[in-house]
């Protein structure tokens, strides 16, 4: 099934072509637009503009398809989704790379890179693995934020300058301004969900913040706090605590002692140490275990054509 392109829809396929998922905007209500059109469905005004979509969005509702026609008979089964991209645009999309379920996050799975556009094989977003929301948070809560510490402030700093797209919440019980902004006294307090735990709390402390965070449904951390089996006996078994109630809550943990990570490619950035601007992305992924050697081997692989799009 070849695709026709018209005159509204040529933006949307020259950047499918280009690697680019783009969609409308509307700048009289300032709402996404999808599919291409003329005017806008919220406001019927003209005053439309194309922008470029990080290709991140969540699951609104699937089905399962297990018999299909023509060209799509062969791929059966196959999951077909409503998908609420992040810009706030709803898509109708396939599913690829495994299951999912309703408030999934999933990404692009890039057309651009086939040889060949159809319909069937335009918009696939991938399943994302475990580690997924972890990366790809739409709320972060900095749990132990403080003006007396570097790391604190360069994680807030780092996520405001790259201007990460949703919510940043400090938690601080002895506060009630922190960075200039009004702090909460617990994860319990804000009263809003939260994606992404950044912790920087004392050691003794840490297990208490998961345990708070895990009753109110929080899955991801970031623990910057070290103190853990990297200290000894003492140590191993505050880890081996934490560990327990990961796998008892289902919680997906980076660290203990760890400072973070750079999504370059969604413009998210809880890291613990300043990032130099601007932010590139690309196709290179650096994981590494010490935050000096990270910066070290991320930031130089910054001109164009090797671009560190994570570390």
């Amino acid at each position: 099934m070849e695709i026709t392109v018209d005159a509204e829809s040529k933006e949307f396929w020259d950047g499918i072509a280009a690697g680019e998922l783009r969609i409308q905007r509307c700048e009289a209500c300032d709402q996404a637009v999808f599919y291409p059109r003329a005017l806008c469905t919220h406001c019927h005004s003209d005053r439309l503009v194309w922008t470029v979509a990080k290709g991140l969005g969540t699951v609104y509702s699937y089905t399962v398809a297990h018999r299909g026609f023509g060209e799509f008979a062969a791929q059966a089964p196959f999951t077909v989704a409503l998908v609420d991209l992040d810009e706030g645009a709803r898509m109708l999309t396939r599913i690829v790379g495994g299951t999912v379920s309703i408030g999934d996050r999933v990404q692009l799975n890039h057309p651009a890179r086939r040889r060949r556009l159809t319909r069937a094989s335009l918009f696939c977003a991938g399943g994302m693995s475990a580690v997924g929301p972890l990366f790809n948070p739409r709320s972060i809560a900095l749990v132990g934020a403080t003006d007396k510490s570097g790391w604190s402030l360069n994680t807030y700093n780092n996520l405001i300058e790259h201007s990460f797209g949703g919510p940043v919440y400090l938690v601080n019980p002895r506060s009630e301004i922190v960075h200039g902004v009004p702090a909460f006294a617990s994860l319990s307090a804000i009263g809003a969900p939260v994606d992404l735990a950044y912790v920087m709390v004392p050691t003794a402390a840490v297990l208490a913040i998961l345990e708070e965070g895990a009753r109110l449904g929080i899955r991801n951390y970031v623990v910057l706090t070290a103190g853990f089996g990297e200290t000894g006996p003492e140590g191993e078994r505050l880890q081996e605590s934490l560990t327990a109630l990961a796998e008892r809550e289902g919680l997906t943990i980076l660290g203990p002692n760890g400072n973070g990570f750079i999504n370059a490619a969604a413009g998210i950035t809880p890291y613990g140490l300043p990032i130099p601007a601007p932010l590139l992305s690309g196709p290179v992924g650096v994981v590494c275990c010490r935050a000096a050697r990270s910066r070290a081997r991320c930031f130089p692989l910054r001109k164009p054509g090797t671009l560190a799009s994570a570390c």
